[in-house]
């Protein structure tokens, strides 16, 4: 038996009333979980609290040696105000778990990671208005975690981010992974954030944004095996 935080990944209607469920907990890693009696008449509480993204707080039963556990009892650790409501942190949101899926494949316990991810839900939750650069900001903070971070290494001579090593250098118009210098100074910036926890004045246009989301997935794609593409930058460029 287990007791532990977790956020919902994925949710899966099994048979008529049941859910399995991907749930990266603070304790145990990412593990899948049954549970039954989801959908009753009247009542859709359960199911709304294991709706992907939530952060709950969980009871199961738990046997290391098997890849499906059984949740017993369940309830939420933080209730969401405006990401629920709100398109733009709908989105943002949407997106946070689709790199989370992508990203965490192992059972391994990762506290720091877990409580990443659940910090920047809360925020994004919390802002009055959604940062729209908020999804790059994650993505860059998530490097660190996940050890491919880029190196702020920017000057007037190495003004050009190199995908493949992870630092800037002189720009070569002819390579496919050298960001052309304006993006570069953009990440820069960006970069300086992060690193600095304080906001600089960084202004992307929608055009720039999505090419830095674009340019970043790319990074990952790089430094992850079995990446992939991702979906939900379909939805920015309708949202954002």
């Amino acid at each position: 038996m287990i007791r532990t935080k977790g956020i919902v990944l994925k949710a899966l209607k099994y048979k008529e009333s049941s859910l399995i469920l991907d749930i990266f907990t603070e304790d145990q890693g990412l593990h899948s979980f049954l549970i039954n009696s989801v959908y009753k008449k009247g009542d859709q509480r359960l199911a709304a609290i294991l709706s992907a993204g939530n952060i709950i707080e969980l009871i199961a039963y738990f046997n290391e040696q098997k890849n499906l556990h059984r949740l017993k009892e369940v309830q939420y650790a933080y209730i969401y105000q405006d990401i629920n409501f709100n398109l733009v942190k709908s989105a943002i949101s949407t997106f946070i778990l689709e790199i989370c899926r992508k990203t965490i494949k192992d059972n391994h316990p990762n506290p720091e990671l877990f409580q990443f991810i659940q910090r920047c839900l809360i925020i994004l939750d919390k802002q009055e208005i959604a940062d729209p650069d908020f999804h790059l900001k994650f993505l860059i903070r998530l490097t660190k975690i996940l050890g491919f971070q880029p190196a702020n290494n920017y000057s007037g001579t190495d003004n050009s981010f190199d995908l493949e090593n992870g630092q800037f250098c002189s720009y070569m118009i002819q390579s496919p992974y050298h960001l052309e210098p304006v993006l570069s100074q953009y990440l820069h910036g960006l970069l300086s954030e992060t690193d600095s926890q304080q906001t600089i004045p960084i202004k992307l246009n929608k055009l720039d944004r999505r090419k830095m989301l674009d340019s970043l997935a790319l990074y990952y794609r790089i430094h992850i095996e079995n990446f992939g593409l991702l979906n939900s930058p379909d939805i920015f460029r309708s949202i954002l």
